[in-house]
Parts: structure tokens; sequence; C-alpha cells
């Protein structure tokens, strides 16, 4: 991947969040407004720093079990991720170090990074995977009867210009 400032296309990315709640099967919401810039040079890859912001009222039930009541979480004008650090753990991959500003708390988060794949053409596009798992408790959803981490898993594509 090139040295460069890469943004998402929103088009042909998504973010889901996979969620159980006490003992039920889990649920599934996806967020339909999110953005993120990634800043990367091959040369300084500790360097890599990324930002994402999501609006928590974009978010959709897409599983076949009853959700909670996530109506308050409208109320938050965003979800923010900034890093601070990267540790490159394989050719095509590494860990993403940062904080999330969520419910009026920021907390440390880290993300998984795969590159999965590559073009170049006249516009360097690259594909991204990212997981992360975070405790309901730590960012903020008390209350909710949640069991279990939740996981939000991002597939996204960014271009380089």
């Amino acid at each position: 991947m090139p040295a460069g400032i890469y943004r998402l296309d929103s088009a042909r990315s998504r973010l889901t969040a996979r969620i159980r709640r006490g003992g039920a099967a889990p649920f599934i919401v996806r967020f339909e407004r999110f953005d993120a810039i990634l800043v990367y040079d091959p040369m300084r890859p500790e360097a890599a720093h990324a930002e994402v912001t999501i609006d928590p009222a974009s978010f959709r039930n897409l599983a076949a079990a009853r959700s909670p009541d996530l109506r308050t979480i409208a109320k938050w004008r965003s979800v923010a991720f900034v890093s601070n650090s990267f540790t490159r753990t394989a050719r095509n991959g590494g860990v993403l170090n940062g904080n999330v500003s969520f419910f009026g708390l920021t907390k440390p988060v880290s993300i998984q990074l795969i590159l999965t794949g590559a073009s170049r053409g006249a516009i360097f596009v690259s594909g991204t995977s990212a997981i992360s798992v975070a405790n309901p408790a730590m960012i903020g959803f008390t209350g909710l009867q949640l069991g279990g981490d939740m996981q939000f898993s991002i597939e996204a594509l960014f271009v380089r210009g």
C-alpha cells in the first residue's frame, strides 16, 4: 500500500456490531452513516493514523432477535475513534490503538486491521477489514441486560487522494 491519505468510500463500506443480550441470541446492527480517514506511509508503518466517526442514530437491526431499546444512543451526536499508535503484526496487517468517545466517555480500544486487497489504476484503492471488541459497560451501555462483549466489524474500501 503506497503512502498517502485514504478516504472511506462509504458506498462500498459497511460497519456492523454483533451484540448479545442476556441469554438471548445475538442481534446484529449496521450503522448506515460513518466516515473514516487513514494516513499511511509504508516507510513508517508505526506512524499510521486513522479517524472514524459514526452516527449512532443511523443503526438498523439486521437480526431476527429482538434488540434492546437503543433509542437513547440517538441523543449522542457521534461516536469517534482516533488512533494514537499502530503495531504491524503481519505483512498485511496490525493493531491500531486509540481512543473511542461514546456516551460522553473516552476509553482506549484496539482494532485489528487486515489489508484485504489493493488495486492500482487511475486511482489507488485499498480494501481493509477491521475488528474490535468492547465490553458494553466500558463504553456506557448500562441497564440494557447485554451479555458478553460487543464485536464491531468494518469492511471498508479506501481511496487515496
